[in-house]
């Protein structure tokens, strides 16, 4: 299945991913799938990316000035469906992303009809428990897909997993250096779903089991999904190594 049916957009969305395991990668699956509709597509952040996992979607624009920038937008959209934007760039070649509140003065604008923003960080982790100053998910986010990797299942809740690692300890209730089970995972999920539900109750939040990369990961995610589904009412099953990254999606 592809994400698109799987999230089931309507005509406009503003969609964020937060977490960690791979939420770079989804995104980039849903701008491919969202482009092939026929929509006009913003990617950006609000936190930091590398320029290139951006520049691979499509042309980046760069403007530290907000208004300058927006008329940048308006401008290039005359002639391109697709866009991504930020504010600058770092030493390391990391794009510095735009202010929620700009963000959801584009969304309001009309001027793409998706907008899609990596708003979490989690430094290459499986798995990552929010500060309190995250996600910077924008207050008009429609939807957001708190992603996490399987492959962390049964890692020991150390750092080396973990971004964050003494908030998830703090959460699941459980000693740093013990197994990751599917309610170490809950208690994660659990607590991103309260944040994003302070920033807006009507926001959709789907959990996203990712890496399920072949039938083993698969059904240790299976596994998990039975346990979240009863308080997360929605869990996708997926993969960027499949054609049609969704494996399955339970409602």
């Amino acid at each position: 299945m592809k994400l698109y049916e799987a999230m089931q957009l309507k005509e406009k969305e503003m969609i964020c991913f937060v977490g960690a395991g791979g939420k770079t990668g989804l995104m980039q699956r849903l701008f491919g799938e969202c482009a092939q509709q026929g929509r006009r597509v913003l990617v950006t952040t609000s936190t930091k990316m590398y320029r290139s996992q951006l520049t691979e979607c499509c042309r980046l624009i760069l403007e530290e000035d907000e208004e300058r920038l927006r008329k940048k937008l308006i401008d290039a959209s005359a002639g391109e469906m697709f866009l991504a934007a930020g504010k600058g760039l770092t030493a390391g070649d990391k794009v510095i992303g735009l202010s929620r509140e700009f963000i959801d003065r584009l969304y309001i604008s009309g001027l793409f009809d998706y907008i899609l923003v990596e708003a979490d960080g989690a430094k290459g982790r499986a798995l990552k428990a929010p500060a309190s100053f995250e996600p910077q998910a924008p207050e008009r986010a429609t939807c957001a897909l708190v992603v996490a990797g399987i492959d962390v299942l049964g890692r020991p809740l150390t750092e080396e997993y973990v971004h964050r690692c003494p908030i998830a300890a703090q959460l699941s209730e459980q000693e740093p250096g013990t197994p990751i089970t599917a309610a170490t995972m809950l208690s994660i999920f659990r607590y991103y779903r309260l944040i994003l539900n302070q920033l807006s109750a009507e926001m959709r939040i789907s959990a996203v089991l990712n890496k399920a990369d072949g039938e083993d990961a698969k059904q240790r995610a299976e596994e998990v999904a039975r346990v979240l589904l009863p308080e997360m009412g929605r869990a996708l099953i997926t993969s960027t190594l499949l054609e049609e990254p969704v494996w399955e999606a339970e409602l």
